[in-house]
């Protein structure tokens, strides 16, 4: 019943996709609306508690993220302070997650990802320390936000469409990248019907790469188990829906791929990556004002 539904979702959301790429000619603008398709997918699925929206990440030290097409941010602890202007600022403390969209993906297009990751990783979390003072009427207790420590929001990568028919292929772009590090902690391949996906905990860095076979209980079969075609990339059409077979090769043929499959292995993986994140139970956006808050008060204090 689920997959049936997110069928129905990744048929919308592929409608949405194939028309943008008919009617708009600028692939800066085709992005934009590709992003705001998905925006509203995860958006109905994730609990109230997050948002998604665009921007920059910030930290209270005056560092920067890049751009970020999707942020899932804490909607509950969230300042007012940064919501101006549709929220393009968002404190790393309140980030869950930075979801890169692409319209189309390949090899080179992937390390560009993983190179852009490095703006999220570097940013710090503002750590607040109580420091016990004797106790006093005025100062029973004093904070100092001058600690810090890194606890980067996950990053996610999500492609409409692939340079390459081969799910192979995509395994060497991650095995051959420079920039391993820094690359998606889970990436969907939506036309592939693939994700990839760093492990948790990382005792090295290796991904796993998983395709979404079709059943034959998914094409109206009892029978159950995997069904494949003698050749590669042949698309058929089973109950009024079009699949079609990988280049991967099988022990029995070429496997048919579901990449609403695909889709909902992604937004599970996502949805419990967020609710296994460090919750705030509170967000003060001291560290943030205070050098320009201490520096307004030293020009006083030389003034008297």
């Amino acid at each position: 019943m689920l997959e049936r539904f997110f069928a129905g979702v990744l048929s919308q959301l592929q409608a949405g996709v194939d028309l943008i790429n008919a009617l708009v000619p600028h692939n800066a603008t085709k992005g934009a609306l590709n992003e705001e398709s998905l925006r509203r997918i995860l958006a109905s699925f994730l609990p109230t508690r997050y948002a998604v929206g665009t921007g920059f990440v910030i930290d209270s030290l005056g560092g920067r993220s890049r751009q970020i097409d999707l942020v899932v941010f804490d909607e509950l602890y969230s300042s007012k302070l940064f919501k101006t202007f549709s929220q393009v600022l968002f404190p790393v403390e309140t980030v869950f997650a930075c979801i890169e969209v692409k319209t189309s993906i390949d090899k080179a297009g992937l390390t560009e990802v993983a190179k852009e990751n490095q703006s999220i990783g570097g940013l710090k979390h503002s750590v607040p320390v109580v420091r016990r003072v004797a106790p006093s009427r005025t100062a029973p207790s004093a904070i100092d936000f001058s600690e810090h420590q890194t606890r980067p929001p996950m990053t996610y990568l999500v492609a409409y469409n692939t340079a390459t028919d081969s799910p192979l292929t995509v395994r060497r772009w991650f095995e051959e990248s420079s920039e391993k590090e820094f690359l998606p902690d889970l990436a969907l391949f939506l036309d592939l019907g693939m994700i990839a996906y760093r492990p948790r905990p990382v005792e090295k860095l290796v991904f796993d790469f998983l395709l979404m076979p079709a059943r034959n209980t998914d094409i109206g079969q009892m029978q159950t188990g995997i069904v494949y075609l003698p050749a590669p990339c042949t698309t058929v059409s089973l109950n009024g829906r079009a699949y079609h077979s990988s280049r991967w090769k099988g022990k029995e043929g070429y496997p048919l791929i579901m990449p609403e499959k695909a889709l909902l292995s992604f937004v599970i993986q996502l949805s419990r990556a967020i609710d296994a994140f460090p919750k705030l139970d509170s967000f003060d956006p001291t560290p943030y004002l205070a050098q320009y808050s201490d520096e307004g008060l030293d020009v006083l204090d030389n003034g008297r």
